[in-house]
């Protein structure tokens, strides 16, 4: 099958001279998708009344997204997203792990970030996560070259299976149910610890400015180095004002310097230098 790749976007930039095109931003939720086909009852109770069922339909989706992405690679319609492009959870791509140093005109997978999470599965054990859909999201994950773990799920009780099957982890979404403090020690500054702030505590007509310099200290305190900032669903802020007073606050906290932001529909995005 031959497709037209200027169908995709098309850039006017280039990336170390080469001409960039292609779908840059690759989400792989198995569980979405799972979740769409059968419906959450059936996402819990078929763990006990069918699990052959559940295993052959994680399965049959594993297999379409690898399919699909080979395809991708194979007509030369991916794009590069180690940049600007947002390859998680509102988070951007820069990296200088990626490209590989291989790399040549087009981009391939091991080149590029992959968008891994399993909000559906929060309410199942660890254990039993790890055997009906981890294998099958690190089947996918594995050919890519860093992958961002999480949204809005807490992953504090299943991370150390996670990294056990996912091992080329770059960042991971560090929402408000997560346990802070336990993951900033799991994830040592090896691993981006990509903070989401409590978007209710600067939401309405009165922000709780106390609450939000607590999160934000507590935040600090469990990151370690390695941090981003990115304060999503702030759909109901009252006044936009309050979004600058939260980044000054966050420049009078750390150590370093908010080196970029960018404002988008519902989420404001920092990048944190620490000292």
């Amino acid at each position: 099958m031959q497709v037209n790749q200027y169908a995709f976007r098309t850039y006017d930039c280039s990336y170390a001279g080469c001409p960039l095109y292609g779908t840059g931003s690759q989400i792989a939720a198995l569980t979405s998708d799972l979740f769409r086909l059968i419906g959450n009852d059936n996402l819990l109770a078929w763990l006990y009344d069918q699990p052959a069922a559940l295993h052959q339909i994680m399965a049959y989706l594993r297999d379409d997204r690898l399919v699909y992405y080979r395809w991708l690679e194979a007509e030369k319609l991916l794009g590069w997203n180690n940049d600007v492009e947002l390859v998680g959870s509102g988070s951007p791509g820069y990296t200088t792990r990626l490209p590989q140093p291989d790399s040549g005109e087009h981009a391939r997978l091991q080149d590029l970030w992959i968008w891994m999470e399993s909000q559906e599965t929060t309410m199942i054990s660890p254990r039993m996560f790890a055997n009906f859909f981890l294998p099958y999201m690190a089947d996918v994950a594995r050919l890519f070259g860093r992958v961002y773990y999480g949204c809005c799920e807490p992953v504090h009780d299943r991370w150390e299976r996670i990294t056990a099957a996912i091992p080329n982890i770059g960042a991971a979404s560090i929402s408000p149910w997560c346990d802070m403090h336990s993951m900033g020690q799991k994830l040592s500054g090896q691993i981006v610890f990509s903070r989401k702030p409590k978007p209710w505590l600067i939401s309405g007509d009165t922000p709780d400015w106390d609450g939000l310099e607590q999160d934000l200290d507590e935040t600090l305190a469990a990151a370690g180095s390695c941090l981003e900032i990115i304060f999503r669903d702030v759909y109901r802020v009252a006044d936009r004002r309050s979004l600058r007073r939260w980044t000054e606050l966050v420049r009078s906290r750390i150590g370093g310097a908010v080196v970029g932001f960018l404002l988008a529909p519902g989420a404001l995005f920092l990048l944190i230098s620490s000292s």
